[in-house]
């Protein structure tokens, strides 16, 4: 699960962050007006298989483009 702190706590507990980044080979992302939720949906939607090839995404993006 990833770490996710808001800038305020980055902020505030800049040292205790600094020191978990040193410590854990795992990303920490600072989130700006609670936007990590977003963050933690899109997460889950690739856990739970609900992702398509990138292929098909720039095939579909074309054809709408195309019909205008």
């Amino acid at each position: 699960m990833p770490n996710i702190r808001s800038s305020a706590d980055l902020r505030n507990n800049y040292n205790d962050i600094s020191s978990y980044c040193h410590a854990y080979n795992e990303p920490v992302f600072i989130t700006k007006n609670g936007k990590g939720s977003k963050l933690q949906e899109g997460l889950a939607d690739i856990d739970a298989g609900n992702t398509r090839p990138f292929a098909d995404v720039m095939a579909d993006l074309r054809h709408r483009r195309e019909r205008r």
